[in-house]
């Protein structure tokens, strides 16, 4: 995600080499690819989720490179270049989807503004994250009225990591001295990170563990791990031919492996906490390893021009996608036709993502720091026959003046849909069921006849139903059906 925009190339002076690894696009468009179809259909692609530790790894592990390169051949660390640099590729992107989000939820949505105020400042700040675990909902509620910044958690996880985890490593250089020392301290902090959330995990609420900072911070850490034990310029490209065929017998496991999470990782599950997120993360550590390394093929097996376009973008895939689809799908019944509506929400995201790329991202990356000034006065001096530059001029104008606008409105609770609704409804009355079963007083049922009628049963049959004992498990599913039960 907002490693999408770095580079795969460190280049730290005139003496040193710089490398680029074009399988990163391709690792980071399987990545998207997933979470973008969890969002889609969750229930066919249940591990969908587990594309963003992939990003994760890839952010720690270049991080971790760059700046232990730096250390090991004694070339100025330049903090505050790096701060602007990874801001600068962050900001844009995400201010760009908070207007226009905000904007368009002003115009037709104005119940989702609720709290907006505070997700907008939590997000410039980068601690959505932690105001998410208390106010936000579950990543994994489908029924609760989706909120289209819910994904925003990772940005918040990655920005922190970028500020501390730089500083952390050159303290633990200044001390240690050798990089061996310093490679088991990062590993010895990834286990601690995933031991954490497996002691913090709660079934009834995942969100302290979802989206903290501390609990997730392992995927961070083991591609910062694999910075510091397989750096780039240490790979031989001329390696034995056991060694490039292990290299892709790994790799080729490594990703069959991802794929299978993809498909069976359930968000929801106790062992997704004590261990299995942590031991996917290792997985994809080791294949994103295979990818680096120039002696084996997996980095060739995933260059391709749509893996490149999709790893350029998919920084800006990844943050417009989940308004996107929360906003067609509350415009368009998408059951009616479900296959064409995915399609279209897909082709939707893109579209937006590369007018973003073009106009945004590119743009702005080419810009110097000091340059701004500049860059603000020649916009504002617009060619009078400029049609584009105008249009474009009008449409930032006006979709900022609305999301003012939507910032500036009452903030005031969503109306409850009709499932939740129903949910609530449903749970008190199983409450004032429980409390009269407890007192041993007698809770009136449906007759036999009516649920003859009801579901078309022979009088035998009803009578024999009501005699079976069920035991149902679940929360808000259970809850909604509680009618039926």
């Amino acid at each position: 995600m907002g490693d999408a925009g770095m580079k795969n190339e460190i280049d730290f002076s005139t003496h040193h080499r710089t490398k680029h690894v074009t399988g990163i696009d391709g690792l980071r468009t399987i990545a998207v690819i997933a979470v973008i179809i969890y969002h889609l259909v969750p229930n066919q692609l249940a591990g969908g989720y587990l594309g963003v530790p992939l990003f994760l790894l890839i952010s720690g592990y270049f991080i971790s490179y760059q700046f232990s390169r730096r250390l090991k051949y004694r070339l100025p660390v330049h903090l505050m270049a790096f701060y602007q640099r990874r801001f600068k590729r962050l900001y844009p992107v995400l201010i760009a989807m908070l207007l226009m989000t905000t904007a368009y939820m002003t115009l037709f949505a104005r119940e989702l503004l609720h709290q907006i105020r505070v997700i907008v400042v939590t997000n410039l700040l980068w601690v959505y994250n932690w105001w998410e675990i208390g106010h936000g909902q579950s990543y994994f509620d489908q029924f609760g009225g989706q909120s289209p910044f819910t994904h925003l958690w990772t940005l918040g996880v990655e920005a922190q990591f970028y500020l501390i985890f730089p500083l952390l490593l050159i303290a633990l250089f200044k001390v240690f001295k050798r990089q061996v020392i310093v490679r088991r301290i990062i590993m010895g902090l990834a286990i601690l990170s995933a031991v954490e959330m497996a002691l913090l995990y709660q079934p009834d609420n995942i969100n302290r563990i979802y989206y903290g900072t501390d609990t997730r911070a392992f995927s961070l850490l083991l591609g910062a791990w694999l910075g510091l034990a397989w750096p780039l310029d240490n790979l031989n490209a001329h390696a034995p031919r056991q060694t490039q065929q292990l290299l892709d017998g790994v790799g080729i496991v490594a990703l069959i492996v991802t794929i299978i999470s993809f498909f069976v990782a359930n968000g929801q599950a106790s062992s997704t906490y004590h261990g299995a997120m942590f031991a996917y993360s290792f997985v994809g550590m080791i294949w994103l390893a295979t990818i680096l390394h120039p002696a084996g093929h997996m980095n060739q097996w995933l260059t391709n021009p749509v893996f490149t376009w999709f790893g350029q973008r998919s920084y800006g895939i990844y943050v417009y996608q989940l308004p996107v689809m929360i906003f067609y799908e509350r415009a368009i019944k998408v059951g009616y036709h479900p296959v064409i509506s995915a399609i279209e929400e897909v082709a939707l995201i893109l579209i937006i993502s590369e007018l973003s790329y073009q106009l945004i991202e590119r743009p702005i990356a080419r810009i110097h720091w000091n340059d701004w000034l500049v860059v603000v006065k020649n916009r504002l001096r617009v060619p009078p026959f400029h049609w584009l530059a105008w249009l474009t001029t009008v449409l930032t104008i006006a979709v900022t003046a609305t999301a003012i606008t939507g910032l500036c409105l009452p903030d005031r609770a969503p109306k409850p849909t009709a499932v939740q609704k129903k949910i609530e409804h449903n749970a008190d009355k199983t409450k004032d069921h429980n409390q009269q079963l407890a007192k041993g007083k007698d809770v009136k049922t449906a007759d036999v006849s009516t649920i003859q009628k009801q579901f078309t049963l022979t009088k035998r049959e009803a009578r024999q139903a009501r005699t079976l004992e069920v035991t149902a498990v679940g929360d808000s599913v259970m809850e909604d059906a509680a009618d039926s039960i």
